[in-house]
């Protein structure tokens, strides 16, 4: 099976993780997605599980 992960994905993994731990550790994701750096973690390399 091939797991290669494309960069157009690291997107969509980083707001899946970012939900994930929202939700996990009961954050405010209004909050979150407010921030003025949320994008900027979206769109970097992929977030470190």
């Amino acid at each position: 099976m091939d797991h290669d992960l494309h960069w157009r994905d690291v997107p969509a993994l980083n707001q899946y993780l970012l939900d994930l731990w929202t939700a996990r550790f009961d954050l405010e994701p209004t909050l979150i997605k407010s921030h003025p750096n949320s994008q900027t973690l979206l769109n970097c390399e992929v977030i470190a599980a």
